[in-house]
Parts: C-alpha cells; structure tokens; sequence
C-alpha cells in the first residue's frame, strides 16, 4: 500500500521551491519484497495548477521532514527493499508556480510497483522467489498508490511547539494530577484572519 501521511494539503505560497509530501510505502505482503517508486505531478485541471521539478528522496532519518540525510531516490538503484509487514516513508518535493491563485490545489500521486511480481490480482508466478516458492499476487496486483495535495496560500509558516510539565509536587514529572503547558509560535510571513481553537 501507499498512503499519504500529511494531515491535510501541504500550503505553499505561489513560486515556492521543494515543499514537501510525506507518503508511507507498506509492503502487505508475507514475503519480502522490492519496490520501484514513480511520482507523478497530475495535470491541472479547472482552477487548479500543476507542481513542477519534482523529485522523490526516502527519509533515511525516518523523521518525516526533508533534510541533508535523506537519500535522492534513483530508480534501479535504492529501490526500497521491505520484508514482510515492513514499511518505510518517501519525501516528495516539488515546486509551486509562480501564478498558482491562493486557496487552489495541485495533486501529486506516488505508485508503487514489485519489482519481483506485479500484474492482476490472482495471477501466480511458479517457483517466483529466492527459496522457489510460488507467488500468487493479492487484490492489489502488488501495486499502489495515493494522492498527496498542496494548496498555494499566501501565508507561508511554520509552527514551533513546546510543553512544559509540572506535577504535583512541583516536578516535571508526567503522572496522574500533572498540569501540561502547551506554547505555539508562528513563524511566517503574510497576513492570516480568522482563529481556530483546538
């Protein structure tokens, strides 16, 4: 499987550069297996716009944001290898055009594909793996994928957060009674109007 793991469409204001999609690559399979990787920016389509240079990288720091650890991902070469169960997060970035219009979106899909055995579900491959047993591919035909989404806004920020522990008697020390304080910090530039508490 191939899930997309923002919590909701990543906001980029217009003429931003590799803003970042996470996705989860699952292998659901009960045999190992290896897997090529394909990002596709979709086509605009109405009012939407299409992201452009994009490129894919897998989170070797496995923290979910892009940084100077993670491996560019090179067909053929680093395809993520997945034992059975096993899963592993892939980083697409792109860039956002110049004339995006705010409060529109762009989709972007990530598939991927066996490179063992991929094909319609039920299809079988006799003596297919390592140890000669024979493949029998599930309803996904060892293939999948999902849509991330960016939305251009005119605000581009980022949120700091810290919490601070106290307990009862005065200590940091988390347990039954201890109070919490959560403090958020917006970083950003542009204007925003409205407030949602949570």
């Amino acid at each position: 499987t191939v899930t997309w793991q923002d919590s909701s469409p990543v906001l980029a204001p217009a003429g931003a550069v590799d803003r970042s999609l996470l996705f989860k690559v699952t292998n659901t399979g009960n045999g190992a297996d290896v897997y090529s990787l394909n990002l596709l920016a979709l086509p605009a389509a109405g009012e939407d716009f299409a992201v452009t240079g994009c490129r894919l990288y897998l989170d070797s720091d496995s923290n979910g944001i892009w940084t100077d650890a993670d491996a560019p991902y090179v067909p053929g070469s680093n395809d993520p290898s997945l034992a059975a169960g096993a899963s592993t997060q892939v980083l697409a970035l792109c860039n956002i055009p110049a004339n995006a219009v705010d409060r529109h979106f762009a989709n972007v899909q990530l598939t991927a594909t066996s490179t063992t055995f991929s094909g319609s579900p039920g299809d079988t491959k006799p003596s297919g793996d390592i140890d000669g047993v024979d493949l029998v591919l599930g309803l996904t035909g060892d293939k999948a994928s999902d849509k991330g989404i960016y939305q251009a806004g005119n605000v581009d920020y980022t949120f700091d957060s810290t919490q601070k522990i106290t307990d009862v008697s005065g200590g940091g020390v988390p347990q039954p009674g201890s109070t919490i304080e959560y403090t958020l910090i917006v970083h950003g530039n542009g204007s925003a109007t409205g407030r949602d508490l949570i």
